[in-house]
């Protein structure tokens, strides 16, 4: 078990406030600060330095609190570990991004499941922020995330790069030849914002073109997919999806991809865990049950 100043310093790194870490901790902001104090008496270095009255952690801290996660996480691991033992059983808590668990995670996660039937699973699908939030925490062995994430603090291998393509109904009116990206400014734009990083990629697909949301000619944020579609088959305007997410869709012809000579986007999938991890070993295995199908019916 950590010391119980490590929990607050973990706290304090967590909010970047005394205050709150103290809140959640249901302890007084003076005992947080005698435990930094101390913390920083014991390993003689400084944590946090204030700047512009925001809190801020040292390059000293960051390596303390990384390493502090990382033995964080292991406990937790064996908490899991000891309480399953009994039973023979292991568990893996994992985390899916939500359009890759829905669209892409189900074939492999069934043939893992099928040919390891000694493994207790718990996944958790949540937005990227999210799932990097739960893997510093501990709770996260490791997690399949889109969009961006800090290469400093996590390790990741490639999943899979998904094509990030313009599509409208079947019957929707496009202006005939070749189109590029402002030929479709006079057009309704539907946004699919169900997290950050959807909203992130179309921002920089935007700025590389040097367009504004408000260039076109009107401009619809919607954070469900399916109401994204349903809006699309109404012949409500045009968006920008991952391929796989509409597939079915585009196979039946109710929708239809714009191709456009200006707009080559690409959505990566990683698999990732944190960087100091002492279950290196391991994660690097599930990966290879995880992901390669042929590996898994080969155990």
């Amino acid at each position: 078990m950590l010391d119980f100043r490590i929990y607050s310093f973990l706290a304090v790194c967590k909010y970047l406030s005394y205050t709150r870490a103290a809140q959640e901790l249901n302890l007084t902001q003076p005992a947080i600060t005698q435990h930094i104090q101390y913390l920083q008496k014991q390993y003689q270095v400084k944590l946090f330095i204030r700047e512009n009255n925001a809190l801020t952690l040292t390059k000293e801290g960051e390596l303390f609190r990384n390493t502090m996660l990382a033995l964080n996480q292991a406990e937790i691991k064996l908490q899991g570990d000891l309480q399953n033992i009994s039973e023979e059983k292991h568990l893996i808590h994992f985390g899916a991004a939500r359009s890759f668990a829905e669209y892409e995670l189900c074939e492999n996660l069934t043939a893992y499941l099928k040919e390891t039937p000694d493994r207790n699973i718990l996944l958790t699908v949540q937005d990227t922020p999210t799932l990097l939030r739960l893997l510093d925490e501990g709770i996260l062995h490791f997690a399949i995330v889109d969009g961006t994430f800090s290469k400093k603090q996590y390790k990741f291998i490639p999943w899979s790069t998904e094509p990030y393509i313009c599509v409208c109904s079947g019957t929707y009116p496009l202006p005939s030849g070749e189109l590029g990206l402002k030929d479709l400014l006079h057009l309704h734009l539907i946004a699919y914002t169900d997290n950050f990083d959807n909203y992130d990629i179309f921002h920089r697909l935007l700025a590389h073109r040097n367009i504004l949301l408000s260039d076109f000619e009107r401009f619809v944020a919607v954070n469900d997919l399916r109401v994204v579609k349903q809006l699309l088959m109404a012949d409500c305007g045009i968006t920008f999806l991952p391929r796989k997410t509409v597939a079915d869709e585009l196979s039946q012809g109710i929708l239809k991809e714009i191709p456009l000579t200006d707009c080559h986007l690409f959505r990566e999938y990683n698999y990732i865990w944190r960087i100091d991890s002492i279950h290196e070993p391991l994660y690097r295995l599930m990966y290879r049950k995880l992901h390669d199908l042929d590996f898994v019916t080969t155990l």
